[in-house]
């Protein structure tokens, strides 16, 4: 094993070594296992990998300031639609709020969930909640400093209501969310998953934020370009210079390292230098202070006064606004926002794992991340986030641009957010960043995950015209449609108000409606697996076991002996020693009865290939993959 630095501590390690004669090179992971040669390593840190603790602790705070951004306009948006803007101190409160709810769902959903180092956020339902929101009559008017006190208790009581009616609705929702990932019919539904799904989902999900980013950007393109340019320059000009830093180690004690720091922290070098900037600029007055000038907002003085009324210590509690109730109309609108949500979640899962250099996430791991957003949801409806969780698609981009994807930096970055949700102080201060800055940065990793999106289009046939119109018609379709219903928002007209609601609400989000277009014409349109590309699908799924990341890190972190050990545990859907059920496959493909017929099943007693398996349905897929390399196989779809 090679090591590079202090920090950047895996790199490939290449050998002239040969076998039975042949010239060759040989490569090698940080373990010493040999890899292909054509394979590379795209991450610094892969998913189980944990850098030196003064590593990850800036790792995450990486993390916690690309996202802090998000979570604080997400708030700020759903604020002012549950007309609580006339209130700085009510709008910090639910800054705060939102804040310890993404902190614990990150936690939960890197430890216990799929396992993968996703950033929940609070814009979950968001699409769903605005609907039934503009539904409303206009918020109450408050005139600013000189607001009656008729003015004042009418807009109380408008908030209120609206924020108890949300958390409600949100409650039993994220119930049915917690249902659906335990008893397994997301990992059904998986059965069916393939490139031409995930690939409309993923790049959509990506394209839904890039309007929030340029109107953020538009403030002044000028900072955001300044932002854009130096993670650019950082991650990828600048990637492999090692910068001198003073290390400490049991072996050399106290002397100069060397470690990529442009590399690894890309983001945070140009938040914090374009941060600066805008101080300085704005100590000097170049930017505007007529407050009707878009350039305006990239001063960083703005919110002065709110920093200064906010409290050091704050602690969010359940319950905080008062008790929610639940309405139909309000329920049913965030149900349809509950199954965009989780579709979402799958292709952010596919995306993430894929930057991370990690094998596609098992069943298992899917339904467990599904049912710990569940359980985050119930707790955002508990303390009043007027949203649900969802995981953050602009910072899984943010893998690819740092290089790091381990899971214990996600950890770190749910702790971060705990621990500033009750410093009210402290996340006050970062909401000063402009937001120009925080648009740059959101540009940039959307971008990031759209090309990821697009990348699963390499496993298809794309000579194949039933190919192209699958997936050009899921983006265009996903895009187009929501554009004409916000237009139009009310041309939906079925006669009954809550219905055409839902429909809306529906139709409104471009990734429900692109996934869904994508994957009914997937399996419904007649193609070939091979065509469709479900074999190197699931052949990139099986055989690329030299990713640094193995399928065992989706396994939970402890207690493992003990599932593999007692039965009860094979037969629920979201443990790792989930076995499937007796009607369903792990695949759509499966290999026929010559497999047995033609004694091609391996010796697991003797084989030196190939770990023993429990999972029965795992173990034909691995043997069909093999045979079909030597050119004697036959497959079916059932």
């Amino acid at each position: 094993m090679a090591q590079g630095s202090d920090i950047v501590l895996h790199e490939q390690v290449k050998s002239s070594d040969t076998q039975d004669g042949e010239k060759g090179e040989k490569t090698y992971n940080h373990e010493g296992k040999e890899t292909p040669v054509n394979y590379t390593r795209q991450v610094v840190y892969g998913l189980e990998d944990v850098p030196p603790w003064y590593a990850t602790i800036a790792f995450g705070f990486q993390q916690f300031l690309a996202s802090v951004g998000s979570i604080t306009t997400v708030q700020v948006i759903i604020g002012i639609k549950m007309c609580m803007s006339f209130n700085t101190v009510l709008m910090g409160r639910l800054i705060s709020t939102g804040f310890l709810i993404c902190g614990i769902g990150t936690f939960l959903q890197s430890t216990f969930g799929c396992r993968l180092p996703i950033i929940q956020g609070s814009g979950g339902f968001l699409v769903a909640v605005i609907t039934i929101l503009d539904l409303k009559e206009p918020c109450p008017i408050v005139t600013p400093g000189n607001a009656t006190q008729e003015e004042l208790d009418n807009a109380d009581d408008e908030w209120k209501s609206r924020m108890l009616e949300i958390s409600g609705a949100i409650l039993l929702a994220s119930f049915v969310q917690v249902a659906l990932g335990s008893i397994g019919c997301i990992g059904i539904l998986l059965r069916y998953v393939g490139p031409m799904t995930i690939t409309p989902t993923v790049a959509l999900t990506a394209m839904k934020v890039v309007p929030i980013a340029v109107t953020m950007c538009g403030d002044h393109w000028g900072i955001s370009a300044m932002t854009i340019g130096l993670i650019i320059l950082t991650s990828q000009y600048l990637a492999s210079f090692d910068i001198p830093i003073p290390a400490y180690n049991s072996q050399k004690r106290l002397h100069i390292g060397r470690a990529q720091i442009f590399q690894l922290f890309p983001i945070i070098i140009a938040i914090i230098t374009t941060w600066i900037l805008c101080v300085i600029l704005t100590v000097a007055d170049v930017f505007p202070d007529d407050p009707t000038n878009p350039a305006y907002n990239a001063r960083t003085d703005i919110k002065l006064d709110d920093l200064v009324a906010t409290p050091w210590l704050e602690a969010p509690y359940p319950g905080q606004w008062g008790r929610p109730y639940v309405t139909v109309g309000a329920f049913l609108g965030v149900l349809t926002g509950v199954f965009a949500s989780i579709l979402d979640s799958i292709g952010d899962y596919y995306a993430c794992a894929r930057l991370c250099s990690a094998p596609k996430p098992p069943n298992h791991a899917v339904n467990r991340g599904i049912l710990i957003e569940g359980i985050a949801c119930i707790f955002a409806g508990a303390w009043g986030t007027g949203l649900g969780m969802t995981s953050y698609s602009d910072c899984i981009g943010n893998i690819g641009l740092t290089k790091v994807g381990s899971r214990t930096v996600a950890q770190v970055t749910g702790v971060v957010l705990i621990i500033f949700a009750f410093f009210a102080k402290v996340g006050a201060l970062f909401s000063t960043v402009p937001y120009p800055i925080f648009g740059g940065t959101v540009l940039i990793s959307a971008s990031m995950v759209f090309a990821v999106g697009l990348s699963n289009l390499q496993f298809i046939d794309l000579n194949s015209t039933r190919n192209l119109l699958v997936v050009g018609f899921s983006i265009s379709g996903g895009f187009g449609i929501p554009l004409w219903l916000s237009k139009y928002p009310h041309a939906i007209q079925t006669g009954s108000s809550e219905l055409d609601s839902i429909l809306t609400i529906c139709l409104v989000n471009d990734v429900f409606v692109g996934g869904m277009i994508g994957f009914f014409l997937d399996n419904t349109i007649p193609g070939t697996l091979e065509e469709r590309g479900m074999l190197k699908w699931l052949e990139a799924a099986d055989v690329n076991d030299p990713t640094l990341s193995s399928i065992k890190g989706y396994d939970l972190p402890f207690g493992m002996n003990y599932m593999r050990g007692s039965k009860l545990w094979r037969y629920l859907p979201f443990s790792p020693t989930f076995q499937g059920f007796p009607w369903a496959k792990d695949s759509v493909i499966q290999p026929k009865d010559h497999v047995v017929d033609n004694n091609h099943v391996n010796d697991w007693e003797e084989t030196k290939i190939v770990d023993k398996e429990s999972n029965r349905y795992k173990r034909w897929i691995k043997e069909a993959i093999t045979i079909r390399k030597r050119g004697n196989v036959h497959y079916e779809q059932r």
